[in-house]
């Protein structure tokens, strides 16, 4: 649990020194010790921009463990930023910390039901879950806003082709494809959603897609 402390490791740290620094000499016109005093309070905004900035930058980066640990602060001292809230939910999710990651997520879909990265990563949070109904309503009404979002639909069609809804999955599929031609996943989940359906020919045709794609083909099959 976070006290509230903006935490990152010993460079962070150096990093947000030597920075709030450069930018004290850049404001000579205004009290040394006053800007020093506000600067280095504990939860002052520039040191909460700062790390907010680093915390964002690691999530990007990959490094989801070191972004957490920043962000997840960030966030006490900033909780209306929209930007921190999603990326350190995005961070739980890759950390498997579903259950905080998903509290997130649906705090900021409540707030603006129309953010499409925001139903696209809760649609795959739902589907990590294994909440598929969750996800299936949520994508639904989210292709319908926003039809040409690739991730929206292939979530959309894994949801569907987990509650069994093949013929609806493999529409969710096609969309997706259409967006997207050269997808081997989407190829492969629409094969074995075919092959559910009986349509044993189709699906390996779709697989031999998949196949060629993976090693770098883009000839038709």
């Amino acid at each position: 649990m976070s006290n509230g402390r903006l935490q990152g490791s010993f460079w962070d740290e150096v990093g947000f020194f030597l920075d709030a620094g450069w930018r004290s000499l850049q404001r000579a016109n205004r009290s040394a010790i006053a800007w020093y005093e506000e600067t280095f309070a504990l939860g002052g905004g520039d040191r909460a921009r700062y790390f907010r900035d680093r915390g964002i930058r690691y999530a990007r980066q990959g490094r989801y463990a070191q972004a957490v640990g920043i962000l997840a602060g960030t966030h006490e001292q900033l909780p209306d930023d929209r930007e921190v809230a999603f990326h350190l939910a995005f961070c739980y999710l890759k950390l498997d910390q579903l259950t905080e990651g998903m509290a997130l997520l649906e705090a900021l879909h409540t707030a603006d039901p129309l953010e499409s990265r925001v139903c696209s990563i809760l649609g795959m949070a739902y589907i990590q879950a294994r909440e598929f109904a969750k996800a299936a309503t949520l994508l639904t009404q989210a292709v319908a806003l926003n039809p040409d979002n690739f991730n929206l639909n292939y979530r959309l069609g894994v949801a569907l082709d987990n509650l069994g809804r093949y013929a609806e999955a493999v529409e969710a599929f096609q969309q997706a494809l259409r967006i997207r031609p050269n997808e081997a996943r989407v190829y492969r989940a629409m094969g074995f959603a075919l092959e559910q359906m009986g349509a044993r020919e189709q699906a390996v045709q779709l697989f031999k897609r998949a196949t060629q794609l993976e090693e770098g083909g883009h000839g038709l099959v």
